[in-house]
């Protein structure tokens, strides 16, 4: 399966400190409390390389209403 935000780790394990950034847009329809969101939520972030592990770092951007 291809998608932006999809991002492959598998060479980042075991390799501490490699990093890859990622971004994309996807389409949502989310419910938060009394907020709803609907249409495109934008993501940028990256993924970061452990000894035996991957860290990601994220932020996401979409309109409430």
């Amino acid at each position: 399966m291809s998608h932006e935000l999809v991002v492959p780790v598998g060479d980042l394990i075991g390799s501490p400190g490699k990093e890859r950034p990622f971004k994309g847009k996807s389409p949502v329809s989310l419910d938060f409390g009394d907020s709803r969101v609907e249409g495109p939520m934008s993501v940028s972030g990256r993924v970061v390389g452990l000894i035996d592990a991957v860290e990601a770092e994220f932020d996401v951007t979409a309109t409430g209403h």
